[in-house]
Parts: C-alpha cells; structure tokens; sequence
C-alpha cells in the first residue's frame, strides 16, 4: 500500500510547488521555471499511472 501512497505524496508536494512558482512568477504560466515545473509534475504523474 506505501507503494501507492509514496507517489501520490510525492505528486502533491510537486503541485504545491508548481502553485508557488506560478505565484511567484506572476502567474505567467509561460515562464520557463513554470513550464519545467508543469513539466516535472507530469513525468511523475505518468509514472504513477504506469505502476
């Protein structure tokens, strides 16, 4: 069951830091650290569902 709750965990502290890097960059969504950021979130969530 920790296998399924590590990932998860690890998906909502990246979405907490996309939000804070999407407040602090103004909410240009088309920021470079927003769009890495958008784009390490959905690597991890790709893995999620691949498991």
């Amino acid at each position: 069951m920790s296998e399924i709750i590590e990932p998860a965990h690890d998906i909502y502290k990246l979405r907490e830091n996309l939000y804070s890097i999407i407040e602090q960059n103004n909410y240009d969504l088309n920021d470079p650290k927003v769009l890495e950021a958008s784009e390490c979130i959905n690597k991890a969530i790709v893995a999620y569902i691949r498991c």
